[in-house]
């Protein structure tokens, strides 16, 4: 499997492209400090503490105590449970809101038709 076919896996699975970065950096090379991550991939350091921000708020990630912190990847197999309980979550909530939004678009609809 190769550097770039992880990224695209993770793109496939909306993932953004930085932290589709950082997480293989993370699974590849194992717990680093967020400067080292952003001096070693060559990309602003403010862009990977958003990328770890968002890894970290999905649980795709962890993060000791130590001071300056160190990250690391969640499992793959453990990233793959979480992006599945989300898309499912997800589905829940637009099947729930479903009605609601065909009642909504219709009186959008039948309010803009040219008959009103």
């Amino acid at each position: 499997m190769t550097h770039d076919w992880m990224i695209e896996a993770l793109l496939d699975l909306g993932f953004k492209q930085c932290d589709a970065q950082v997480y293989v950096f993370l699974a590849l090379n194992g717990a680093h400090k967020a400067s080292h991550i952003a001096e070693t991939m060559r990309i602003y350091k403010r862009q990977v503490y958003h990328s770890l921000s968002r890894l970290q708020k999905k649980g795709l990630i962890r993060i000791n105590a130590d001071h300056p912190a160190l990250f690391s990847a969640m499992p793959f197999e453990i990233v793959l449970d979480i992006l599945t309980n989300i898309k499912v979550e997800q589905a829940k909530a637009l099947k729930a809101s479903r009605r609601e939004l065909l009642s909504s678009w219709r009186d959008v609809i039948e309010g803009d038709s040219p008959d009103s």
